[in-house]
């Protein structure tokens, strides 16, 4: 299984650490509490694992900050294993990347759902999780696993796994009260707070207030008809969990509603004069999907208009898992 490697392969110590680098600024940082914390966990099987990945171990110093802030003891954290697992398995890049080459971005773990946001800087990669919490490399490439292949970066703070659903991401942020009203008033507001894996692309409350006039209809007429409203938050909401990398852009991807919805090649959601690019903030994540950010509704995909350009597209892509 997957997760019979999720162990280091080795106790470090000061002869294995990088002498001179700039991500080292003492000869040794421990991470024991790293490694009995996927021993609690039943994740001690990386020495057998030939596979090249990546682990983010946090130092016993960046553990200990972690329990003082949900002020709780050590033994806590190591009580619930089920989020234990899941905070570990979110220190476990599927892929092999040296320190400095850490691709800038976002870095799906091993964990469901669980990415890590990369940028570099003059001192080297900063690590943000879904809160904005932000690591630093302090030691890197340490060779781990049965053949060495994989990587070991010690990191100087636990980097958390999201813990809100995309309905509390859209209600902590008062641009999208509108959509968030909207959604409330379907059953589509519970399905956003559930475990159901969704992206949603949210429009903000400007874009939201022309809806109406475009259907021909006051803003609260179009609230007070949830049918119509239900077809279209469907058409802004897609089954599974989808970066905005890796959306199909160029072809045309599944919705709740009853049609799909076109991506243009430049990077344009929607078609006609309606297609516009997502704006900056996208790729905001959530316990149960994907939170992107959109100026207008996707007003060319209305109940009473598809546009042809959205007909021309035989191909549509499929729920992503």
């Amino acid at each position: 299984m997957l997760t019979d490697w999720l162990v280091p392969s080795l106790r470090l110590r000061p002869a294995l650490m990088p002498q001179g680098s700039a991500m080292s600024p003492r000869p040794c940082m421990s991470i024991s509490r790293w490694q009995d914390a996927l021993q609690v966990a039943g994740l001690d099987g990386l020495t057998r694992s030939p596979g090249a990945w990546t682990v983010l171990a946090p130092s016993d110093d960046a553990f200990e900050a972690l329990v003082d802030e949900r002020a709780i003891s050590w033994s806590a954290l190591l009580a619930d294993v089920p989020a234990l697992r899941r905070l570990l398995l979110g220190h476990v890049l599927t892929q092999r990347h040296a320190a400095r080459n850490l691709p800038v971005g976002l870095l799906p773990a091993v964990a469901a759902d669980a990415l890590i946001e990369v940028e570099q800087s003059a001192v080297g990669p900063l690590l943000r999780d879904s809160d904005g919490r932000q690591a630093k490399v302090r030691v890197g490439d340490l060779p781990t696993g049965a053949t060495g292949k994989g990587l070991l970066h010690i990191i100087d703070r636990v980097l958390q796994p999201p813990c809100a659903s995309l309905l509390e991401l859209l209600e902590r942020r008062p641009e999208f009260s509108a959509f968030t009203e909207a959604l409330h008033r379907t059953e589509l507001a519970a399905l956003l707070a559930g475990p159901a894996r969704l992206t949603v692309l949210a429009p903000h409350n400007e874009g939201f207030r022309h809806l109406g006039a475009r259907l021909g209809l006051r803003q609260r007429e179009l609230m007070a008809r949830p049918a119509l409203l239900r077809e279209l938050l469907g058409q802004h909401l897609l089954p599974g969990h989808w970066l905005c990398s890796e959306l199909p852009w160029g072809g045309c991807v599944a919705t709740l509603s009853s049609r799909p919805l076109a991506l243009a090649a430049l990077g344009l959601v929607g078609s006609g004069d309606a297609a516009q690019p997502l704006l900056a903030g996208s790729d905001r994540r959530a316990r149960n999907g994907m939170l992107h950010c959109l100026a207008t509704p996707v007003l060319a995909l209305t109940p009473f208009a598809v546009s042809s350009s959205a007909q021309a597209i035989d191909k549509v892509i499929l729920p992503r898992p």
